[in-house]
């Protein structure tokens, strides 16, 4: 069964004075993007929204304060791998990773970054990179 997403694009340009605000398209109109840009779209945002940040469900989010900046040393790469591997599963339209997440941790900007292959549901495959996020 095919799964095809549709979503409103945002520019992802993150050297963009316009970045994460609406795309627009040649004639000014708001721009449409589909099946793997929608789920890349919608994973990164899913990964830039901070667990318990959205007031209106606080459950959504990435517990990047419950697991990956707690203060302990060193990081617990196991609870943090279940973490990330959580958010990637139940994103709507990823079927499952081709390969293991490769992590990035730079002790001295205190950032960790993230660099993975899914599979959609519609079998194309997608390299995402989830850029340094630090508290």
């Amino acid at each position: 069964m095919a799964y095809y997403v549709t979503d409103i694009g945002l520019d992802n340009d993150p050297t963009s004075p316009y970045f994460g605000d609406l795309a627009m398209d040649a004639q000014g109109n708001g721009a449409l993007i589909e099946d793997a840009e929608a789920v890349r779209q919608r994973l990164l945002i899913r990964f830039q929204t901070f667990y318990g940040e959205f007031f209106a469900d606080q459950t959504i989010g990435m517990k990047w304060y419950e697991y990956v900046f707690t203060g302990k040393k060193p990081v617990d790469m196991v609870a943090v791998n279940c973490t990330f591997l959580e958010l990637i599963l139940t994103t709507p339209g990823i079927d499952h990773l081709a390969e293991p997440i490769n992590y990035n941790f730079d002790n001295s900007q205190r950032l960790l970054s993230a660099s993975f292959t899914a599979v959609l549901a519609s079998g194309q495959t997608l390299n995402i990179t989830v850029p340094g996020v630090a508290p």
